[in-house]
């Protein structure tokens, strides 16, 4: 059987994700045609270029690599799309009368939807890096399960390019439980990514949670009017309030994008609940408005790395109530509004690599193990409609480090007011992640999660159970303002697709974690709280939203007498 593990690997598995390119001898032979085969430049400004007769066509074997292509000044010729549905009976297994039932009532993706979405066009100059970012980017919408980008034919300095895309089944009619920290959950919902086969989303839902019940209806067009720009529209009726949402914006869609804009609005009123020790100590009422206004310009992607400014201005007005018949046990929290403008910086280095059997099963996984980096800065004033004098921050970093047959993912970040009589809410994370291969290919994962506040304002806790990686224990079970948690897993991955429609993986994990109350007023310490456990992966191959069901038995091994000895967990998350 081969060796799935990677996502090199992946491409000689059965549904392989990518063809391989060349071989030594044929990149040699290349060489040797290219000046021979290299003609005029070509048409440009995103016109096809003229059909011609051309000999001999490089194909396979003989094809030039991406570095001889650029540098002999290669343009894009044809741009073929190969577009696969849900199944493909030429498969075995899959030739079965119930998946082309499927593959019939499925509407494939459109092919302008896809063309859209790609970062070059016929007669452009030839760049590798192009076709890689679009591929990730079409990888990145729900709808397709794979794509892959690649030269298939070279003559007369034009390159022909094979866009070959897989579909999933996008409509999503479906009822959900999970269970987590002793609490239920539920949802009933309709939902359907790819709306007519134009990569529109659309979604239905009623949902049960320990917060509240809700009703939403969502839209979501990342590509509206073919302008490239990104809208979001939410409404939301629950048993605690309301949440409305709009927003509209024109990314930085691509790592040379230069230009950005957008804008953001939502209303919402709900109730907040305060815990301790996993249970509701008092509840209160929140009206969140926010509005934010800005734009953007960049460099452009100039040797390996991007810079970035950012400008806008930002409204925040929450009010707080008590509630009626709901004495409160701790103080209400104190009304805010900030209105001010803002600046902030951005850094990103591209330094992507494909992976597969991280945290997803059997999908190959984008990785930037580059430097990013970000830090904002705002100026609040009474006398420009704030309640306070202050000035607003925040920062983070992210970079990935790969050697010795491991993978360190390490990310931080810090926020927070400085306003009379010094630093309010200020909040800071530590995030590694660290992957080694073991026990063949399977895979060895440990998570430290480390949150430290400093004077947070009163609607903001730092909660640790078994909603959050203390599977052990009831949800939101600890608090304070500080917050440690460390995840060990051994990640097992097997190959085979149980009937073509689910891959399966297993985990052992053990977790331990403790939240505290630091240099200030508050709940005793628990200590620290371990549990131990294992479960099983049930990861959908051929559904929008790479669903992955969680089946865990966790038990703790620490806490007071109070605590069920055995905690049944089922969730569904997008990762393992």
């Amino acid at each position: 059987m081969p060796n799935c593990a990677s996502a090199a690997a992946l491409r000689s598995c059965p549904g392989r994700l990518r063809a391989p390119r060349l071989r030594t001898w044929g990149r040699v032979c290349a060489a040797l045609l290219l000046l021979a085969t290299a003609g005029p430049a070509g048409a440009s400004g995103g016109e096809a270029a003229p059909e011609r007769p051309c000999e001999p066509w490089l194909t396979g074997e003989a094809l030039p690599s991406d570095a001889e292509l650029e540098a002999a000044g290669a343009r894009i010729g044809r741009i073929e799309l190969r577009q696969r549905n849900i199944f493909d009976p030429d498969q075995p297994g899959e030739d079965f009368w119930g998946f082309r039932l499927v593959n019939r009532l499925h509407l494939t993706t459109r092919e302008e939807t896809i063309r859209r979405r790609l970062l070059f066009a016929p007669g452009e100059p030839y760049e590798a890096r192009l076709l890689a970012e679009s591929e990730r980017l079409l990888r990145a919408e729900r709808f397709f399960y794979e794509v892959t980008i690649r030269p298939v034919a070279y003559c007369g300095g034009r390159v022909d390019v094979e866009v070959t895309t897989r579909d999933v089944w996008s409509l999503k009619l479906s009822g959900g439980f999970n269970r987590k920290g002793g609490e239920n959950d539920w949802h009933l919902t309709a939902q359907e990514s790819n709306f007519l086969g134009r990569g529109k989303d659309l979604t239905l839902s009623h949902a049960h949670d320990v917060d509240r019940t809700s009703t939403l209806l969502r839209y979501r067009d990342r590509d509206l009017f073919a302008r490239r720009l990104d809208l979001e529209a939410a409404w939301s009726e629950n048993s605690d309030g309301r949440f409305y949402r709009l927003d509209l914006a024109r990314p930085f869609y691509a790592l040379d994008g230069r230009r950005s804009w957008g804008g953001r609005w939502w209303d919402a009123r709900r109730h907040e609940s305060r815990y301790h020790l996993g249970r509701i100590v008092d509840q209160y009422q929140v009206e969140h408005w926010y509005a934010e206004l800005g734009g953007g310009r960049a460099t452009g992607l100039v040797d390996g790395h991007t810079r970035r400014l950012r400008f806008g201005a930002s409204w925040d007005r929450r009010r707080f109530a008590a509630l009626p018949q709901q004495p409160l046990v701790r103080p209400l929290p104190a009304d805010r509004e900030l209105l001010y403008p803002w600046i902030a910086g951005e850094w990103i280095e591209e330094e992507f690599v494909e992976l597969a059997n991280l945290d997803r099963i059997h999908r190959v996984e984008d990785l930037n193990l580059g430097r990013r980096a970000n830090a904002w800065l705002g100026l609040a004033s009474r006398h420009a409609g704030s309640d306070r004098d202050a000035a607003l921050f925040g920062a983070s970093w992210g970079e990935g480090f790969s050697g010795r047959g491991g993978l360190l993912l390490a990310g931080a970040s810090f926020s927070g007011r400085i306003e009379p009589p010094g630093l309010r809410h200020g909040l800071g994370s530590l995030q590694l992640r660290y992957y080694r291969r073991l026990l063949g290919e399977h895979l060895f994962h440990a998570a430290l999660h480390l949150d430290a506040g400093h004077r947070l304002d009163a609607d903001t806790q730092l909660l640790l159970g078994g909603d959050n990686g203390l599977r052990g224990y009831p949800l939101r079970y600890q608090e304070g303002n500080r917050r440690a948690l460390l995840i060990l897993e051994q990640r097992f991955f097997h190959d085979r697709e149980l009937f073509h429609l689910v891959r399966v993986g297993a985990a052992l994990f053990a977790d331990l974690g403790k939240a505290w109350t630091a240099g200030e007023p508050g709940p005793p310490s628990l200590g620290l709280l371990r549990d131990v456990g294992f479960g099983l992966r049930l990861g959908s191959s051929r559904s929008a939203e790479a669903a992955v069901v969680h089946l865990d038995v966790a038990w703790p091994l620490d806490g007071p007498r109070g605590i069920r000895r055995v905690q049944w967990l089922v969730s569904t998350r997008e990762t393992f």
